[in-house]
């Protein structure tokens, strides 16, 4: 017969669980729910009227470019994602082929199976680490979690607040 395992901690532990201990659950995206409800409400083309503008938002933020209000979609794919983009691009040109009918033929119906690539396309999307960390939320962590967050003096003044400093006399 062995003996118990012991920790560092306490000198002894228990038998371990049969079961598993801590089920970890993923969390959807905002835009990945959404737009999965108005699908499976059967509007395909509301959904990806949608999601699309929230995805170029999304990627201009991730990756830190601007694309100007005079560009067309088509020269936002050809010129407008950075070469770090990668294969993203080429999952942001899918998922417009998909968006064109929505936008420009109004009263156009799109087949279910549009709806399921669509939503294929958007995990697709989001799955770089760039897009998926704009929705990652940071705990902070030791004393910080007790303290009021920093604030940039530049984002303060933008905003007209007071900025902390020596009392004038």
């Amino acid at each position: 017969m062995s003996a118990p395992a012991r920790s560092w901690w306490l000198g002894r532990r228990g038998p371990d669980p049969a079961g598993p201990q801590l089920l970890l659950r993923p969390v959807e995206l905002p835009v990945l729910t959404e737009t999965k409800r108005r699908i499976y409400r059967g509007n395909v083309a509301e959904a990806l009227r949608y999601a699309y503008p929230i995805v170029l938002e999304d990627l201009q933020q991730a990756y830190g470019v601007q694309f100007p209000a005079e560009w067309t979609h088509e020269e936002i794919l050809r010129l407008g994602l950075p070469p770090a983009a990668g294969p993203l691009s080429e999952f942001l040109a899918r998922f417009y082929r998909l968006y064109g009918p929505a936008r420009y033929a109004p009263g156009a119906t799109l087949p279910p199976e549009a709806g399921n690539e669509a939503i294929e396309l958007l995990r697709s999307i989001y799955a770089f680490a760039p897009m998926w960390r704009l929705y990652a939320w940071r705990q902070p962590r030791g004393l910080a979690r007790f303290l009021p967050p920093r604030v940039d003096a530049s984002e303060a003044v933008d905003r007209g607040e007071a900025l902390p400093g020596p009392e004038a006399p």
